[in-house]
């Protein structure tokens, strides 16, 4: 199910396009990496075991963000914990 959902994110928002991807975090500890492609910011946890509560990613960048595709749902398996 997350894949096809991820598939259709692509393919609505045009992420697989043109590349401005800017680096913006990383945790080799916490497997955490944060980047920036256009006007959206992605954060994966590749950790196998640890779920991350609270985390907060320093962007630099003021302005107004929200959620808007979380593999935290709990019908792909995570903990619906995001906030969408």
């Amino acid at each position: 199910e997350f894949d096809r959902a991820m598939i259709r994110f692509a393919k609505k928002t045009g992420i697989m396009g043109p590349k401005n991807i800017q680096l913006l975090w990383t945790d080799e500890h916490r497997k955490i990496v944060a980047y920036r492609n256009n006007a959206y910011i992605f954060l994966y946890n590749f950790h196998p075991t640890d779920s991350v509560e609270n985390f907060v990613l320093p962007i630099n960048r003021e302005g107004s963000y929200q959620v808007v595709f979380s593999s935290d749902r709990k019908e792909f398996g995570g903990f619906g914990r995001i906030d969408e």
